[in-house]
């Protein structure tokens, strides 16, 4: 089974939470060399953006990556103007500041597709010719008091600490979704490579059957695989994934199967079979018609209703009704 897609979407993932990990200690850190130096102003606009970054790493945590996708585009522009505004205060002291411009189309290299990349370098590329344009003393409101060469130095490593990091998860990703041809010729690393996959659907799928087991969502007629996938933070694909790799499986057979053990234990139950109808039963467990309980309940334990019950000795169901 092809799972590539999946697998870039738990890696860009993992890229974007890191990467924002990344940038809130640069940030933290710029932050705290502001205070120490008196610079109020940018020490609060710091510590705002690093409190944006909290917040989106905390809203999206348990999010997947497709729909957190939806965002990343306004989220990226949010942030391209922040850092604008910041480019335009410090450019005529620190000119290096450019260079943080430069890592939105590295980005959304990584993020989105070359095309995007290529559009965000030409937006960078207007933006430093508006900058160098706009009259300086627009935004000398706040003045930076410290050595040039002293901020060229620390925003250079900033820069470098960033840099460094999108360049490494790039190559990651490349290397993890377009594997060489002896990478690919190699049974062991395939094998390896499976059992990763693996393990990400045996997890997912316990939740699943964790949350049949307790919740028993499966008694509601109307319950769908969109129900589980929003219950368990994820998308139609990975559930469908995750049962059919863990069970061999599909969707509406496992909750068949919840359905059709409900019943016979409810069958098995002195209490139950003498007070109420198998159409009552049938329909608590979730299944809206006779026709379909009987197709699926023959599907799963390979004889009828009616022969199971035969089976068991019972015919003594209030209501008795044709099950064959």
């Amino acid at each position: 089974m092809n799972i590539t897609t999946e697998y870039k979407y738990c890696l860009l993932k993992s890229y974007l939470f890191k990467l924002l990990f990344i940038i809130s200690l640069v940030i933290l850190a710029n932050a705290y060399a502001f205070y120490l130096e008196g610079l109020m102003f940018y020490f609060r606009l710091f510590v705002y953006v690093l409190l944006f970054i909290t917040f989106v790493l905390i809203s999206t945590y348990k999010k997947t990556y497709t729909q957190i996708e939806p965002f990343i585009k306004t989220f990226t522009f949010a942030t391209y103007l922040i850092v604008w505004y910041f480019v335009l205060c410090i450019w005529t002291v620190i000119p290096t500041v450019f260079f943080v411009l430069f890592l939105f189309p590295l980005f959304n290299y990584t993020v989105a597709s070359d095309k995007t990349a290529i559009h965000w370098l030409f937006a960078v590329i207007i933006t430093i010719i508006l900058t160098l344009i706009i009259p300086k003393d627009i935004f000398s409101i706040v003045p930076i008091k410290q050595q040039a060469t002293y901020g060229n130095l620390k925003l250079i490593a900033s820069i470098t600490v960033i840099y460094g990091f999108i360049f490494y998860y790039n190559n990651k990703i490349v290397k993890s979704l377009h594997p060489s041809d002896k990478e690919e010729q190699s049974p062991e690393k395939s094998a390896d490579s499976e059992m990763r996959y693996k393990k990400v659907y045996d997890n997912l799928y316990h939740q699943i059957i964790d949350y049949f087991e307790k919740d028993k969502p499966w008694r509601n007629p109307d319950f769908s695989i969109h129900d589980l996938a929003t219950k368990l933070n994820t998308n139609n694909t990975y559930i469908s994934r995750a049962i059919n790799y863990s069970s061999g499986m599909n969707f509406k057979t496992l909750v068949n199967k919840h359905r059709i053990e409900y019943i016979k234990n409810e069958l098995l139950t002195d209490n139950v079979k003498k007070r109420y109808t198998l159409l009552y039963i049938y329909t608590s467990a979730g299944f809206r018609h006779q026709s379909t309980f009987n197709k699926a309940f023959k599907q799963i334990e390979n004889m009828t209703p009616s022969e199971y019950i035969l089976m068991l000795g019972n015919q003594e169901l209030t209501t008795p009704i044709d099950l064959t």
